[in-house]
């Protein structure tokens, strides 16, 4: 298994390959809600069809940005900041679906049922109490408890193949694979479990529920987004790659300030477990 860095080489490689516009070298020319292009070039590294989501967001089209997470234990830093930075576009006035992948865990890390259950009651807690507003458009909800998306990924699952999902590997996989968190091949679960993640971001564009759907993923999750690109809605889901996806690449922004980063490491670690556990 070749080990991920989540360096500037990295970063720089996958917007080169995958086409991604690199907010560094050209500098996001967009706002969303309250959020200046300022500050969205602080807080993410790329994005694919941003301007487009921006300009139905001004035209008062119906917009929602979407995530989500699976659940393999408590949340690392990554996770934390996703969370946080979900948060921020809720507060900025774009609605939100934070989606706790329950389901995911059940079939994509081979979670027991009844444990799935339970870190998707935790997490929603954790959420909730780290400020998310679960009303009006926004919405968090665990994966069990939409059986329209079930539906829906089984209907979408006719338009996919094999290949699509052998090239929707993530990055991390390997690692992950290597500490027992996940099947090591693209079994028949692990594909559910995608084709079920496609649908959980897809469905929000049926029954004229809303026009643009922005979907914010890490960016060792971008091979997803080629994935959605192949489907009918395609052109109305967008990519912002997140620059803190992991406490590895979380790491390398923590040492260009001037704190002991192992002590703030364990510090930030032991303030998600406070709230967590």
């Amino acid at each position: 298994m070749n080990e991920v860095v989540f360096d500037q080489q990295y970063y720089d490689t996958v917007m080169k390959e995958f086409g991604y516009s690199p907010l560094e070298f050209e500098p996001i020319s967009f706002s969303l809600g309250s959020l200046t292009k300022e500050d969205l070039q602080r807080q993410w590294l790329c994005h694919m069809n941003g301007t487009s989501f921006a300009n139905a967001s001004s035209a008062g089209e119906r917009v929602i940005a979407a995530t989500g997470f699976g659940l393999s234990g408590t949340p690392h830093m990554g996770t934390l900041s996703q969370i946080l930075r979900a948060l921020r576009l809720q507060q900025a006035g774009i609605p939100v679906q934070v989606v706790l992948g329950d389901l995911d865990a059940y079939n994509g890390k081979n979670t027991p049922l009844d444990r799935a259950h339970e870190l998707a009651a935790r997490y929603k807690r954790f959420v909730l109490n780290l400020g998310f507003d679960n009303s009006g458009h926004s919405k968090l909800r665990s994966q069990f408890d939409s059986l329209s998306t079930l539906r829906l990924a089984y209907l979408i699952g006719h338009h996919m193949d094999d290949e699509m999902f052998s090239q929707a590997e993530e990055d991390l996989h390997g690692f992950y694979a290597q500490k027992g968190k996940v099947d090591t091949s693209m079994t028949y679960r692990r594909k559910l479990s995608l084709n079920l993640m496609i649908a959980d971001f897809f469905e929000l564009l049926g029954d004229g529920n809303f026009n643009s759907v922005l979907v914010v993923l890490g960016i060792d999750e971008h091979k997803y987004v080629s994935f959605g690109l192949t489907e009918k809605e395609a052109e109305k889901i967008y990519l912002l790659g997140r620059l803190v996806q992991t406490l590895l690449s979380l790491q390398v922004l923590i040492l260009k300030h001037s704190i002991n980063t192992t002590v703030f490491v364990n510090r930030v670690n032991s303030y998600i477990k406070q709230f967590f556990l």
